[in-house]
């Protein structure tokens, strides 16, 4: 499964967001944590926000969530997506 973390450039929240980096890829040594950093934010788009991907032979699993403002928002949507994608 696939993670991607989507942060705007100079954000105080996003950069908070941007630490757990290292403790994700330690919990979750399985799993690929991917960080995108927008130069400015996107209309319409809430930052930070995270998207899960995974594909295996019953399909496509996608799922996205934002105002992703503390950690335990992003464990919490990790571990709801590897719940929901098995």
């Amino acid at each position: 499964m696939t993670f991607t973390l989507h942060v705007i450039k100079g954000c105080a929240y996003c950069d908070a967001i941007l630490s757990l980096y290292p403790s994700l890829v330690k919990r979750y040594p399985k799993l690929y944590f991917n960080m995108k950093c927008d130069e400015s934010a996107n209309e319409g788009i809430v930052y930070p926000y995270i998207e899960a991907y995974h594909l295996d032979v019953d399909g496509v699993y996608r799922d996205k969530k934002d105002s992703m403002l503390y950690i335990n928002d992003v464990v919490d949507f990790v571990e709801r997506s590897l719940n929901r994608g098995k």
